[in-house]
C-alpha cells in the first residue's frame, strides 16, 4: 500500500469510507435480483426469502441512532472497525449458508454491521476535512455508494448467471479486509469531548424496540392490508414505545439523551434531513418499481435490466464530484431543492408509463431522477452535516442517516400498499372487461402475486388464452405503476420547501456562508449565540 502521509491522509479515509459503502450498496440493491437463485437451491419459499432482505433491514435500520451517539462516546474509527468485522464476518456466513435459516440469521449480523459502518462513515469522512472541503469529500462518498445502489443489480445478475449467488457475498469479504487495513492506517479517532454522562440505556432499548415493531408492521402492509391485526398491533406497540423514547429524552435525560431533539433547531440540518427522507423514498421506488416493470412487463433479463439503470447510475456518479465543486458557488440549500425538482420531473416520465410504452419514457425519466439524486442525496450529506459541530458528527450523521433509511422502509411499504390496492382494482375491472373466464382470472391473480407456478402454468396456455392474460397482468401493473409515480411527483415537488429551509448564500473564501433572507440570520444567531456577526463558527 502507498505510504499514508499528513497530506493526503484525508484522501485515504475518503477511499476506505467509499470501500464500505460500495459493499453495502451493491449488497443492498442487488441481492433481490439473486433471489430466486437462492429459493432453488436452500428450498425456500417466496415468504421466506423476503425474510434475508426484511430482517436485514430491520438491523441495519433500528440501532442506527443509538450507533451515531455510541460512535460519539466510544470513537467513531472504532465502531467503524467493529462494523467493518461484523460485515465481512457475516457475508462469509452468507456465502456458504447450508439452510435458509442460517441465511438469515447471517444476515441479521450483516444488517448490524452494515448499520454501524453506515452510520459512522459519513461522520469520519467529515471530520477528516476542513469545513471548505467537506462538501467534495462527501460528495464523492455518497457518490461511490450511489453508483454501487444503481450497479448492485447489474453486478448480481453477471455473478448470479455465470458462478453463483454465494460469490455475490463472497465479493464483500477481499474488499472489506482491504478496507480495515486500510481504515486502521488512515482514520484517526475521534469523539465528542463535550459527553460527560453516562449511557442512555432506557432510551436505546425503547427506541430499537420501537423501531423494531414499526418496521415490522410497515413492512407486513402490502401483504396483509392496513386493516389486519399483524400490521395495526405491532405498529400501535411501536408507536408507544417510540412516544416512550420521546419522554424519557425530553423529560429525563434531558443532560445526556441518546438523541440530541436541538439538532433540528437548525433549519438547514431539519432540512436536511427532510430531503434525506423523501429523496431516499423516491430512491427505493425508483429501483423497486422499475425494475419489476423492466423485467415483468418488458420481459428483459436482470443483466439488460442492469444495462438499462446505467442510465440512472451514470448521472449519480457524473454529479459526486461535480456536485461538491458546486455547494461552494451556490450553496447546498439551492442544489437540493433543484435536485427535488428533477426528481419530480424525471418522475413525470414515469408516470406516463403504459402497457404500451416501451422503454423510451423509462430512459429518459431515469437519467433526469438520476441527475436530480446526485443534487438531493449528495448534498443532503453536506447540508446536514455543516451545519453541525464537529463534536456532534455522530449522533448528527446516525439521525440523518436514519431518516434516509427510514425514507425507504416507510416509503416503499406505503407505495407498496397504495400500488397492490390499484393493481388489483384494475384487475378485477380488466377481467370484466375482456370476459375472461374464471381459470384466466385465478392465472392473472397467480401473476401478481408473483407465484413461479402461476408463471410456468401460463406458459403452457394456449397462445390466445396466454396473451389476454399477460396483457390484463400488463394492463394492471402499468395502472398501478402511474399512480405511485404521481405520488412520487408530488411529493418530490413540495421537498422544494424544506430543502430551501436556513437557505444561505456561499461566502469567498471557505468563510461560514451569510444568510439569504434576515430571518434565517436571527434563527441562526439565536440558536448559535456564541457566534458573532460575520465570524465562522467555532468547530
Amino acid at each position: 500500500m502507498p505510504v499514508i502521509t499528513a497530506q493526503n491522509r484525508k484522501w485515504w479515509v475518503v477511499i476506505a469510507m467509499s470501500g464500505v459503502m460500495i459493499v453495502l450498496t451493491v449488497d443492498f440493491f442487488g441481492i433481490t435480483v439473486a433471489l430466486p437463485r437462492i429459493g432453488d437451491d436452500l428450498d425456500a419459499s417466496t415468504t421466506t426469502l423476503l425474510w434475508t432482505l426484511n430482517a436485514y433491514l430491520l438491523a441495519f435500520v433500528s440501532p442506527m441512532i443509538a450507533i451515531g451517539r455510541f460512535a460519539d462516546i466510544f470513537g467513531r474509527r472504532k465502531m467503524a472497525l467493529i462494523g467493518i468485522v461484523l460485515f465481512v464476518g457475516a457475508s462469509a456466513a452468507c456465502a456458504g449458508a447450508p439452510t435458509v435459516l442460517f441465511l438469515i440469521a447471517a444476515r441479521v449480523v450483516q444488517g448490524v454491521g452494515g448499520g454501524i459502518i453506515f452510520t459512522v462513515s459519513v461522520s469520519i469522512v467529515n471530520n477528516a476535512f476542513e469545513p471548505d472541503e467537506r462538501a467534495k469529500a462527501l460528495g464523492i462518498w455518497s457518490g461511490v455508494g450511489l453508483a454501487g445502489s444503481a450497479l448492485g443489480p447489474f453486478l448480481a445478475g453477471i455473478l448470479t448467471e455465470f458462478a453463483s449467488w454465494r460469490w455475490f457475498f463472497f465479493l464483500n469479504v477481499p474488499i472489506g479486509i482491504a478496507t480495515f487495513v486500510i481504515t486502521i492506517a488512515a482514520v484517526e479517532e475521534s469523539r465528542d469531548p463535550t459527553f460527560t454522562g453516562g449511557i442512555d440505556w432506557t432510551g436505546f432499548a425503547t427506541l430499537t424496540v420501537g423501531f423494531v415493531l414499526t418496521i415490522i408492521g410497515l413492512q407486513q402492509a402490502s401483504n396483509e392490508g392496513w386493516s389486519s391485526l399483524v400490521v395495526l398491533g405491532p405498529i400501535v406497540i411501536g408507536v408507544v414505545f417510540l412516544g416512550v423514547f420521546v419522554l424519557n429524552e425530553v423529560f429525563v435525560r434531558r443532560r445526556t439523551p441518546l438523541v440530541e431533539f436541538a439538532l433540528f433547531r437548525d433549519l438547514r440540518f431539519a432540512g436536511a434531513s427532510v430531503v434525506a427522507f423523501i429523496g431516499n423514498w423516491m430512491f427505493g421506488v425508483i429501483l423497486f418499481f422499475l425494475t419489476l416493470y423492466l423485467q415483468n412487463v418488458l420481459d428483459l433479463g436482470p443483466l439488460t435490466a442492469g444495462v438499462v439503470f446505467l442510465a440512472f447510475s451514470v448521472p449519480l456518479v457524473v454529479m459526486s464530484p461535480v456536485g461538491g465543486r458546486l455547494v461552494s458557488r451556490f450553496g447546498s440549500q439551492d442544489l437540493m431543492a433543484v435536485g427535488m425538482l428533477l426528481v419530480g420531473v424525471g418522475m413525470v416520465f414515469f408516470a406516463r408509463i403504459d402497457a404500451g410504452s416501451g422503454i423510451g419514457l423509462t430512459l429518459i425519466g431515469l437519467v433526469i431522477a438520476g441527475f436530480g439524486q446526485g443534487f438531493a442525496y449528495n448534498i443532503s450529506n453536506t447540508a446536514g452535516m455543516e451545519s453541525m459541530p464537529d463534536e456532534k458528527a455522530g449522533i448528527a450523521s446516525g439521525v440523518l442517516q436514519t431518516a434516509r433509511l427510514m425514507g425507504i422502509v416507510i416509503g416503499l411499504a406505503l407505495s407498496g400498499s397504495l400500488f397492490s390496492s390499484l393493481e388489483n382494482r384494475e384487475l378485477l375491472s380488466q377481467v370484466r372487461d375482456h370476459g375472461a373466464t374464471q381459470a384466466e382470472a385465478s392465472d392473472v391473480r397467480g401473476l401478481l402475486s408473483g407465484s413461479a407456478s402461476a408463471e410456468e402454468h401460463v406458459k403452457s396456455l394456449p397462445g390466445a388464452a396466454r396473451s389476454l392474460v399477460e396483457e390484463i397482468t400488463d394492463i394492471a401493473f402499468t395502472h398501478a405503476l402511474r399512480y405511485v409515480m404521481l405520488v412520487g411527483v408530488i411529493l418530490s415537488l413540495l421537498c422544494i420547501w424544506p430543502a430551501l429551509w436556513g437557505r444561505r448564500k456561499p461566502a469567498p473564501g471557505g468563510e461560514h456562508p451569510q444568510s439569504a433572507h434576515p430571518l434565517w440570520a436571527s434563527l441562526w444567531r439565536r440558536h448559535h449565540p456564541r457566534v458573532r456577526a460575520g465570524s465562522t463558527p467555532a468547530r
